[in-house]
């Protein structure tokens, strides 16, 4: 299976990721994420699987642990600890006391769970949404590609934050 990220605009599916080297009998999964994170929006029902209008193409699922966010901003590496809230196809969401930039990118960490500040990986994503919810901001964010996601993905097993 492959997966590739798009929009659907004015009737077509625009592929955000370069499509030449797909097999000519590919599974496809199109992940269609839009400003608010929360929906997918189409102008007419698909009949091939019949997603209506305003229907998630994945469904959330819950993440238990924490997700460090480092910050750019400063000389040295300052770390911040958020609570994760959950995974979809594409992208993670947690919990911030700090206002994020929507479309801007910011670096998640993967740390250590034997010696916490010890940085194995760095993965960068897109903040997509930010939502103001009672603790602070619903802020969720979207891999820049697809490598990470697998990382991500596979390390959130390891770990145990599933």
């Amino acid at each position: 299976m492959i997966t590739v990220k798009g929009v659907y605009r004015n009737g077509e599916v625009h592929l955000d990721s370069p499509s030449e080297g797909l097999p000519a009998k590919a599974d496809l999964i199109l992940n269609f994420p839009d400003q608010g994170g929360n929906k997918v929006y189409f102008t007419h029902r698909f009949p091939q699987n019949g997603l209506a209008r305003g229907q998630r193409l994945s469904a959330r699922q819950p993440l238990v642990g924490r997700i460090w966010v480092m910050d750019q901003a400063q000389t040295s590496q300052v770390l911040y600890q958020y609570p994760l809230l959950d995974r979809s196809f594409g992208g993670i969401s947690f919990l911030s006391d700090r206002l994020f930039v929507e479309d801007g990118t910011i670096t998640l960490a993967i740390v250590n769970p034997a010696q916490e500040g010890e940085v194995l990986m760095e993965l960068e994503v897109e903040v997509r949404a930010v939502e103001p919810v009672e603790a602070g901001y619903k802020v969720g964010c979207m891999f820049l590609n697809s490598l990470d996601e697998g990382v991500f993905h596979g390390l959130i097993q390891t770990l145990g934050l599933h």
